[in-house]
């Protein structure tokens, strides 16, 4: 799993997960949130409720930052590879706000 947070002007900063607890997850995310960051893309190996509603709420309220999540079987799928790549950028795009 991976996390990846895009601050502004800046590239993007990949934070390896070691392990599939939703707690890990949202320590690390919080831990290299900083008020630069515009978009946070998490990558999940498994579809989980409980980790999707945590990094959802930290975030959203905690600290409103656009983000995303996806699973990694998502991202394996040569064939849909390219369709789902630019569906995902024009949902980044959206929740930062353009067109």
């Amino acid at each position: 799993a991976v996390v990846s947070t895009q601050s502004t002007g800046g590239p993007a900063t990949l934070l390896p997960i070691p392990n599939d607890r939703t707690e890990t997850y949202i320590e690390m995310i919080d831990r290299y949130l900083e008020d630069s960051v515009q978009m946070v893309v998490t990558v999940v190996p498994t579809e989980r409720d409980d980790r999707y509603s945590a990094i959802k709420q930290l975030c959203y309220q905690r600290r409103p930052v656009g983000q995303q999540v996806i699973r990694s079987a998502t991202l394996s799928q040569p064939s849909t590879l390219k369709a789902k790549c630019l569906s995902l950028a024009g949902q980044m795009i959206s929740k930062l706000g353009g067109a």
